[in-house]
């Protein structure tokens, strides 16, 4: 059975001058998301781990051309002649051929975020103006993941494929993953290189507890999502009456329901409880 999942977009509702967000009203006004480019994330490790080939092995380097074979036949001529002159030992201009065709397709390629925590004290601090603003909830399956691309074409089977999909959640690490590219090219059924790259934070951000939808050799766009997928918002606990009155109004002629909800502070504990006080019904 293809289970149903839900997630949060924690956003500001407004601008430092006051003015109305404009991702955000994009989001509950328009229903449309935005893949931004992994290049631009603020942490400067996040998505920016360099692949390299430094520490290869003879051995690595003939498994790898030899994938190459089976992959690219067309090139098997030249593929064999680089194996047999071990031509990896001329230094960096054909190392880096590889690596090169990564960092295309990855220059290519967008992604956008998600929390699986509704009630994240930091993620409403940092994402939603200092608990001014709110935590977006998504519900869907792996077949619905919102990508604007169709279940079946966006499913990465072979990340050396041009264009596809991975969705799942982030892994947090204290130490950097694998990123000999020979190795990782060497894992593609597990996706090990995207894992690597794309999936793999240091253990500080843990608390994010963070779901992506990479979309590789897809450019950063705008993404239009079925308002169905829109089950709840969630009030930061700093947020006032004018501010659900602005979010019901973006919802009006929404064709299901949206609770309204607010993350309310414990008075016996350090956590934010999320207690439903409305519903603004479909239309």
């Amino acid at each position: 059975m293809d289970e149903v999942k839900k997630f949060y977009k924690y956003r500001s509702l407004r601008n430092a001058d006051g003015s109305v967000n404009e991702f955000t009203a994009a989001i509950l006004q328009k229903t449309e998301i935005w893949f931004a480019a992994p290049k631009d994330f603020n942490d400067p490790f996040d998505c920016n781990l360099r692949l390299h080939v430094n520490d290869s092995t003879d051995e690595e380097w003939v498994s790898y051309l030899s994938r190459m074979e089976e992959a690219y036949p067309e090139f098997k001529e030249p593929l064999q002649v680089a194996k047999s002159k071990r031509l990896w030992r001329q230094g960096d201009q054909f190392c880096n051929i590889g690596l090169k065709t990564w960092d295309e397709t990855y220059n290519r390629s967008s992604v956008f975020c998600l929390s699986k925590k509704p009630n994240s004290i930091p993620m409403f601090s940092y994402y939603a103006d200092n608990h001014k603003g709110v935590a977006i909830e998504f519900e869907f399956s792996d077949m619905g993941v919102p990508c604007g691309i169709p279940y079946q074409e966006a499913l990465l089977r072979d990340p050396r494929t041009s264009t596809g999909v991975v969705f799942k959640d982030v892994k947090y690490s204290r130490g950097f993953p694998e990123l000999n590219y020979l190795r990782l090219y060497d894992k593609t059924e597990s996706h090990e290189l995207v894992n690597s790259i794309i999936f793999t934070k240091h253990h500080e951000w843990a608390h994010e507890d963070e779901y992506r939808i990479f979309r590789k050799g897809v450019p950063p766009s705008i993404v239009s999502i079925n308002k169905s997928l829109v089950t709840r918002v969630i009030f930061g606990c700093r947020s006032t009456e004018p501010d659900v009155d602005l979010v019901k109004g973006w919802l009006v002629g929404w064709p299901t329901d949206v609770v309204l909800a607010r993350a309310t502070e414990c008075r016996d504990r350090f956590e934010l409880e999320v207690v439903d006080f409305d519903c603004v019904k479909a239309n």
